[in-house]
């Protein structure tokens, strides 16, 4: 997301302004993105990466698609393709929840913090 801003960060990271600007900080501490004013409106200012924060990115892609591949091995494709069925289920139940401010389920307050518990 090269060209990025901070606030498009905020946005896509769900987080607060202020966390997101410790971490780019910290981010340019280690050399991994650099701040550049934007040229059309000098007011902005853009984050890109830099050829470490590049390197680091590719490294990061390499490890983490040897251990997707590590994890679900053993997994056929059916198994795989369901389990991602009943996550996208689970997101998006979770995502109406919070977006409703819905209260924890009293169920749950009621029989402890084992969800086996629950009545369905």
């Amino acid at each position: 997301m090269d060209g990025a801003s901070q606030s498009d960060l905020v946005k896509i990271l769900d987080s607060r302004p202020a966390s997101v600007s410790e971490l780019i900080a910290k981010l340019e501490k280690l050399e991994l993105v650099d701040r550049r004013r934007n040229s059309a409106d000098r007011r902005k200012v853009n984050l890109f990466l830099t050829l470490k924060g590049r390197e680091t990115v590719s490294d990061a892609e390499t490890v983490r698609s040897s251990v997707i591949s590590d994890i679900f091995e053993d997994f056929s494709e059916d198994e795989i393709k369901q389990l991602i069925s009943l996550l996208n289920k689970l997101s998006a139940k979770l995502e109406k929840i919070n977006a409703f401010g819905t209260p924890r389920n009293r169920a749950l307050e009621n029989a402890g913090t084992d969800p086996k518990d629950v009545k369905q």
